[in-house]
């Protein structure tokens, strides 16, 4: 699916690279059948959907990226469902890859930075885009010698070789109206991203929520959370930050849409949908 929102004078697209669809007891750690009863619309035949989301904001000077999916280097065994649709979306929306300006990773798993490579991961899918990861999340995949480390480094060090790989040393602004927001946890140097221009904002949530029944369970993590208590810790704070400031969240892990506020009822938060303007 693709969609589109504006953000002040701004668009912001969400692009769906693929899909998976995951046995949700397995999956969200502490999750049981009884939590699911009342909700059984998030599932899909008992199963829940999840997307692999990246994100374009269009602000008439910059094309930026914040993630890029699995792109043209898709694995063929992701679990009950496919990925590499992004290239296609961005035909479709009539942008070339050599127009993107920017690329901002919220961190750097495989589903996130394998469509920042070409199909053979020897030069950048986006060639005249610099790419920007906290330092901190740079140092932990470049130390990390398992098989994720081993995935990941590759495609960092051939972004660093082709002089494209920006490091940005803390949280905080990367361009004009994007920001790294710290979420620390997923990853050591997960962030969320704010897209702000005029008075309006958007938060892209990262891989801090996979669905909306965590914005109740702040402590269900996924088994792919480095650090468990400080991702649920980061899970709830931006939450009730959300809550408090009204910011719509886009979620590149929801299933589709996945764009919507944080509400509180009776001292309970909970996603309410919004609708944004589908494209395709």
């Amino acid at each position: 699916m693709l969609w589109k929102t504006a953000v002040g004078g701004a668009t912001l697209y969400a692009i769906e690279d693929g899909y998976s669809m995951r046995d949700p007891h397995e999956f969200f750690l502490g999750s049981t059948p009884d939590a699911w009863i009342g909700h059984e619309d998030e599932l899909h035949d008992g199963r829940i959907r999840t997307s692999f989301g990246c994100f374009l904001v269009d602000d008439g000077d910059r094309l930026t990226m914040v993630d890029a999916g699995f792109g043209v280097n898709a694995p063929d065994d992701v679990p009950h469902g496919e990925g590499g649709w992004m290239p296609a979306a961005l035909e479709s929306l009539g942008v070339d890859p050599a127009d993107v300006t920017d690329v901002v990773f919220t961190h750097l798993h495989p589903d996130h930075i394998l469509g920042a490579l070409d199909a053979d991961r020897s030069s950048p899918f986006f060639p005249n885009a610099a790419f920007r990861t906290l330092r901190r999340e740079l140092d932990h995949w470049r130390s990390d010698d398992g098989p994720l480390g081993s995935t990941i480094a590759p495609v960092v060090d051939t972004l660093d070789d082709a002089g494209t790989l920006a490091v940005v040393e803390e949280p905080g602004t990367v361009l004009p109206g994007i920001s790294m927001v710290e979420t620390f946890g997923h990853t050591p140097g997960h962030t969320s991203i704010l897209v702000a221009f005029g008075e309006d904002a958007v938060m892209i949530s990262g891989d801090v929520l996979h669905s909306p029944m965590q914005i109740v369970h702040t402590d269900w993590n996924i088994p792919f959370d480095v650090d468990k208590p400080k991702a649920a810790a980061s899970r709830k704070r931006l939450f009730e930050d959300l809550a408090a400031s009204g910011t719509p969240l886009a979620g590149g892990h929801l299933d589709r849409p996945g764009f919507g506020r944080i509400v509180s009822r009776d001292d309970v938060l909970a996603f309410q949908p919004l609708a944004p303007t589908i494209i395709d």
